[in-house]
């Protein structure tokens, strides 16, 4: 029947044709209302539009100018339906079917047997309820989880469809079920709905903070456009936690805290209770690193929890520690409710491997059932279960937590291509020491390749970037040793600067001379110029010696969103410039005492393990901030120079002091 086709030519009309008859003008069919002859002896038809283009519109045509073909029914000849179960000519009859609408004073329900569900009376009283109001139907359908909601609305929409009365539909929903909306009113009513732009988004990409995440949203659009976005979910890790968290109803943690006031609270919870036996620092770490790390949820699980690389630790302290752990919980759930992004996280990763769970289960469950697809048992479920994603894409995997790194897990499938990383552990500023392998992420042998080749960085500035982090060793994030050997550079460029000074207030002058002049006399401009701090009060104190007399530099401090817009040289500590990167970074106030801080000579003796950890981390926060440079890097300290700088660095440093009183050398001797 879709293949019938006219046996001729149309015949062309000799007088008026009479009401009720097809004619063919202009390549589409009309249905005549109306024909008469005008006084002039010629005759008019008056037709409603009865093809695709034009159904419904009313025109008038004149038998001479229009030429109108009568379409004659004998005329037509049938062909042969080749199709499996005659299924061609059953979707053409359905078609017409759905083109002609039922009249609104028909109340009764018109399609229930032709729904792919298994009849529930209840589940049409809905439906009869709203078409008994042939004006203008409304409905609030109110129910307990698994009684078929969704079922109801689809029954509803299809009559409405089925009665010409469902030519546009908007669905309003929360996201996290628009998939599943989708998916059952079309397989059930054949209700086809499009989903906006970017809401089926099959690939993560994901990676630390959100400054990061902000730049690489940015480059992927310059890659690949819009088109390219809305099939990537770009977002920082934890704001996808907090996202996963906010999608589960029972779910109220409270807003997070940052990290001062996390501390703040342990310095809070040790007062109240009366133990001085830890520091703050190292109860935020056990419990992020140790006990959220592997999941301990009470205190033998804490008991046999191993603690590699951060020493011994007996059951009285265990003990100890755990009771303080409680303490601090208990202040987090008190009003006013707040909560850690360690804890977000730790949560997240329990509900996704919850959610995956179920995905297998539906999925063992439908094997046995012969592949058939499970609508009811997922319409009951109260989602349409599948996995989050299909592909994950992950950026500065080393400062993930093993948290992270169990939602990512349960967020995938396992499978070729299911997560792919990148990561360098000489730049982990965030001591998250994790084994891969024991998250179920396989990375070893052909599965991983080593980067070697450096397209930003100098060779200069990278070769003494790498004297940052000698002698120390370093993991490649699944238990094997990594190195630095063979990376290499394709650019050449300056070498790095030293400069030394007596005091902090000299060093920041010099500083502020410094920038000021490759601006002046070489055009580099603010904005692509950056001072690194160790700590933020002294960006607030560089920033103030930049806009002060006689220098009026304007500075803009890096955030949490980023470093911002605008005109100014970009300030920040070690930890904002993850990510970044600068034509000239001035890594300022380099000395001993401030990196690393000397607070972590306490440990020396106290705790070795803890004393290396802390040393380790400084170093890489050295590293990341050195590597940020693209053309020119200045290093300066006062007092005596860090450790960590090169033997040579002290005795080959200018005197920001004789700079200043202008008898040192000029300070664009190495400038480009």
């Amino acid at each position: 029947m879709p293949d019938a086709a006219p046996a001729g030519s149309p015949v062309t009309p000799s007088g008026p044709p009479p009401a009720g008859t097809v004619i063919e003008v202009r390549d589409e069919e009309w249905l005549v209302r109306n024909s008469y002859t005008s006084p002039s002896g010629e005759y008019v038809i008056e037709a409603t539009g009865a093809s695709e283009l034009v159904r419904g519109r009313t025109a008038r045509f004149l038998g001479s100018l229009d030429g109108p073909r009568i379409l004659r029914p004998e005329d037509t000849v049938l062909a042969h339906d080749g199709s499996r179960y005659f299924r061609r000519s059953r979707l053409f009859l359905e078609a017409v079917l759905r083109r002609t609408p039922l009249p609104q004073i028909q109340t009764g329900l018109a399609l229930t047997d032709g729904f792919l569900l298994d009849r529930m009376d209840y589940q049409l009283r809905p439906a009869e309820k709203a078409l008994a109001d042939t004006l203008r139907p409304r409905l609030l359908i109110g129910d307990v989880v698994g009684l078929g909601k969704t079922l109801e609305i689809g029954i509803l929409l299809g009559e409405l469809v089925r009665r010409g009365r469902g030519e546009r539909i908007l669905v309003v929903t929360p996201a996290p079920v628009l998939e599943q909306f989708q998916h059952e009113l079309w397989t059930c009513f054949s209700l086809p709905l499009k989903l906006p732009p970017g809401l089926t988004r099959p690939v993560l990409l994901t990676t630390y903070n959100t400054n990061l995440a902000a730049d690489l949203k940015q480059r992927l659009r310059l890659l690949g456009g819009e088109e390219l976005l809305r099939r990537v979910h770009v977002v920082s890790i934890d704001q996808l936690a907090r996202e996963v968290v906010a999608e589960h109803p029972t779910s109220d943690l409270g807003s997070p805290l940052d990290d001062e006031a996390a501390l703040n609270l342990w310095h809070t919870v040790c007062t109240e209770e009366g133990v001085y036996d830890f520091d703050a620092e190292f109860l935020d770490s056990e419990f992020k690193h140790v006990i959220l790390a592997q999941g301990c949820g009470s205190r033998e699980q804490y008991f046999r929890a191993e603690r590699p690389g951060r020493g011994r630790l007996q059951r009285p302290e265990r003990r100890l520690v755990w009771s303080l752990v409680e303490a601090y919980r208990t202040r987090l759930a008190g009003p006013p409710r707040r909560t850690t992004h360690a804890l977000v996280a730790d949560t997240a990763a329990r509900l996704e491997q919850h959610r995956m769970a179920r995905v297998r289960e539906q999925q063992r469950y439908k094997a046995e059932q012969g592949g058939r697809d499970l609508l009811h048992r997922e319409a009951g479920s109260g989602m349409w279960l599948k996995p989050r994603y299909q592909h994950i894409v992950v950026d500065e995997a080393q400062d993930l937590s093993a948290s992270h790194w169990r939602m990512l897990r349960a967020m995938v499938p396992e499978g070729p291509d299911d997560i792919f990383l990148v990561g360098d552990a000489h730049q982990r500023i965030y001591s998250h020491q994790v084994v891969l392998g024991r998250l179920g992420i396989r990375t070893p042998g052909r599965a991983s390749r080593r980067l070697t080749l450096n397209y930003r960085t100098t060779r200069q500035i990278l070769g003494s970037a790498h004297g940052l982090v000698d002698g120390e060793s370093f993991d490649d994030l699944d238990d094997e040793p990594d190195t630095l050997d063979g990376y290499r550079s394709v650019l050449t460029g300056l070498a790095p600067q030293f400069w030394r000074a007596p005091d902090w207030g000299t060093e920041m002058r010099a500083l502020a001379t410094l920038i000021q002049e490759r601006h002046d006399r070489y055009g580099t401009p603010y904005a692509a110029m950056a001072v690194c701090v160790p700590d933020g009060a002294s960006a607030t104190q560089v920033a103030a010696t930049l806009g002060s007399a006689p220098f009026g530099i304007p500075a803009v401090e890096i955030g949490r969103d980023g470093p911002g817009r605008g005109e100014g040289v970009r300030i920040g500590t070690m930890y904002r410039f993850k990510g970044l990167e600068f034509q000239r970074v001035f890594l300022a106030s380099v000395g001993e005492g401030q990196v690393p801080h000397q607070r972590i000579e306490t440990f020396r003796l106290a705790d070795p393990p803890r004393y290396q950890r802390e040393q380790k981390r400084a170093r890489s926060l050295l590293f990341v901030a050195a590597t940020r440079a693209r053309d020119e890097l200045v290093v300066s300290w006062h007092g005596r120079a860090s450790r960590f700088l090169p033997e040579s660095a002290d005795r080959s440093a200018y005197s920001a002091g004789a700079f200043l009183a202008g008898d040192g050398p000029p300070s664009g001797s190495h400038a480009a």
